[in-house]
């Protein structure tokens, strides 16, 4: 049996080329479509899962002063009349609610505090604020005398997050004992544990 010649061999070579890209061809419609249903949205959920730069984007002058604190008690006078500032702000282009919405995703029942103490500081001048800032936000609610409050702001001001893997299992982080269960809401773990029973039993 004959051996090809250098030409045969290249046309032969050139044929199975030919063909691999043929196939190739008729793979790329498929490849596309499972990179864009499925490949692209979950990496996009991942990303979104720990960068989060809303709070940043919202009271970037504040979470700058929150770099002093102690995180022990009540933020120093200034740091308190640049919050009131920048929340005044917001509720004047209509963004409290965003913040709103967002801390109180870092601590629960932050949303009313919020947008009461915004409805109140927008009623008052800037002039206002300037002299007396940190007493009106504090005349606004109780609440922002609390130390805990103000950690969950600085934590949720944090563009890159773990919290919502760490709430997904009903944990949540302490500013002194680290991470811990969950006291206010414990409900994901019960969820899970239900929902893989209920498709046990289907199964079975």
């Amino acid at each position: 049996m004959s051996s090809l010649t250098t030409t045969e061999a290249n046309q032969a070579s050139s044929a199975r080329n030919k063909k691999r890209l043929t196939a190739f061809l008729f793979v790329v419609p498929l490849l596309v479509f499972i990179l864009l249903s499925f490949v692209a949205p979950i990496a996009s959920m991942l990303w979104r899962s720990v960068h989060h730069p809303t709070v940043t984007n919202l009271i970037p002058l504040t979470l700058h002063e929150l770099q002093r604190w102690d995180g022990q008690s009540t933020p120093d006078t200034q740091t308190l009349s640049v919050f009131a500032k920048e929340l005044q702000g917001l509720a004047k282009e209509r963004q409290s609610g965003k913040l709103a919405e967002e801390l109180n995703r870092a601590s629960a029942g932050m949303s009313s505090v919020v947008k009461a103490t915004a409805r109140k500081l927008s009623r008052l001048q800037p002039e206002q604020l300037d002299e007396q800032g940190a007493q009106s936000l504090l005349a606004a609610h109780r609440n922002w005398n609390k130390a805990e409050i103000w950690y969950a702001i600085q934590r949720a001001g944090k563009p890159y997050t773990y919290d919502y893997y760490l709430t997904a299992l009903d944990l949540e982080m302490h500013p002194e004992q680290g991470i811990q269960v969950r006291e206010d809401t414990q409900i994901y773990l019960q969820l899970y544990s239900k929902t893989l029973t209920m498709a046990l039993v289907i199964t079975l």
